[in-house]
């Protein structure tokens, strides 16, 4: 998987870099295809990144139900920055994801903080089949090794293949 980025566009350019946008991901989707690549984009919430192209969840599915063989990045953290509430997502979701990216919301840091039950979060990644990987995309709070120590209390979530 290669994830696209697809730019920071100011609102009255929109209309011009949507057709721009679609031009260059069919054109992205192709050549990906010929190295067995599979595209992906995501959605970030217009907090953390003022005017990005792809700015709302249902956005960024809608471009790949629009574009045959472009994928999603579920990022659950950018989700929620919407008020969209994860669980949701999850069970919403699960045909067009093809990745899933988790951080504490809203500070964006260890995924077990602030206002998410992760436990629940990853119990409804496993009862939708999902056998990706879980990045964790998030600013650690007391640095890179203490902000690992989480995962030693979720440990029978993480699969080992």
């Amino acid at each position: 998987m290669l994830h696209v980025l697809a730019g920071v566009v100011e609102q009255t350019n929109y209309a011009v870099s949507s057709g721009q946008f679609a031009r260059n991901i069919r054109w992205a989707i192709e050549e990906a295809a010929r190295h067995d690549v599979k595209l992906v984009i995501e959605a970030l919430n217009q907090i953390s990144v003022p005017g990005y192209f792809i700015r709302t969840l249902a956005g960024a599915v809608s471009w790949t139900q629009r574009l045959e063989g472009l994928g999603l990045i579920l990022d659950l953290y950018h989700a929620s920055m919407e008020r969209l509430d994860p669980l949701a997502c999850l069970d919403r979701y699960p045909p067009q994801t093809n990745h899933i990216q988790i951080a504490g919301y809203p500070g964006r840091h260890e995924p077990d903080v602030n206002e998410w039950n992760l436990p629940r979060i990853l119990d409804s990644i496993d009862a939708h089949s999902y056998a990706g990987w879980i990045g964790c995309e998030y600013q650690p709070v007391m640095g890179t090794l203490e902000g690992m120590t989480w995962l030693d209390r979720f440990y029978c979530h993480i699969r080992n293949e």
